[in-house]
């Protein structure tokens, strides 16, 4: 009897972490993908122009805002919502810089748009 109860125990603990570890083992798989779009990107320089020229509009808002933080250094700089922006703002001038762009597949292959 005490070993069926230590063995349902131990089954029910690992049934209560099953979700962390598959979460664990799925990000591991998820960040991979991630950095390998991220090289992808960084290697193939139509990829970066396009990302610029079609992130142009947002990077400059997220710039400028990042200039306005700064230039108000002295009153936020012990803030947590000035670093909580501040790394948000660099996550995502990152994240549009160095992401896969959307439809570039279909915008680059010139077959689509050859006349006949």
């Amino acid at each position: 009897m005490e070993l069926d109860d230590a063995g349902n125990a131990s089954y029910m603990i690992l049934y209560s972490v099953d979700g962390i570890y598959h979460s664990c083992y799925q990000m591991a798989f998820e960040y991979v993908f991630a950095v390998e779009e991220y090289i992808t990107v960084l290697l193939n320089i139509e990829m970066l122009l396009y990302n610029f020229m079609h992130g142009a509009g947002r990077m400059y808002d997220l710039l400028e805002e990042t200039y306005y933080r700064i230039e108000d250094w002295e009153n936020q700089l012990d803030t947590l919502v000035f670093w909580e922006r501040v790394g948000a703002i660099i996550g995502e001038l990152f994240h549009n810089s160095f992401r896969y762009p959307d439809n570039y597949d279909e915008i680059t292959d010139l077959d689509k748009f050859e006349e006949e």
